[in-house]
């Protein structure tokens, strides 16, 4: 979300979501991506102004993920945790490092 007022978290339910600054790459990536699709299809001129000045906008994005979301994501890395656990157990067993 582009925060331009500073007062988004007012009219958010923080009860079901948490809020946070767009710190990773992968996220900043993400926006950067879809800004410049949307000047492709638009030619909107806020998108590329944003765009031209990245990282005067960038602290003003806030990354909204829904907790329920957030608590999936959670269980499927912990899912996929096991699975390479379970993977090096044998190994681990016969004494085997890498």
């Amino acid at each position: 979300v582009l925060n331009t007022d500073g007062n988004f978290a007012y009219f958010c339910n923080t009860g079901m979501v948490e809020m946070k600054p767009v710190f990773e790459q992968e996220d900043q990536d993400f926006i950067k991506e879809w800004l410049g699709r949307h000047v492709d299809y638009t030619g909107s001129t806020l998108a590329r102004a944003i765009l031209d000045s990245w990282h005067d906008y960038l602290p003003r994005f806030i990354k909204v993920l829904p907790l329920e979301y957030k608590r999936v994501l959670q269980q499927k890395k912990l899912q996929e945790i096991d699975k390479q656990l379970a993977y090096l157990a044998p190994e681990a067993q016969l004494g085997v490092t890498y």
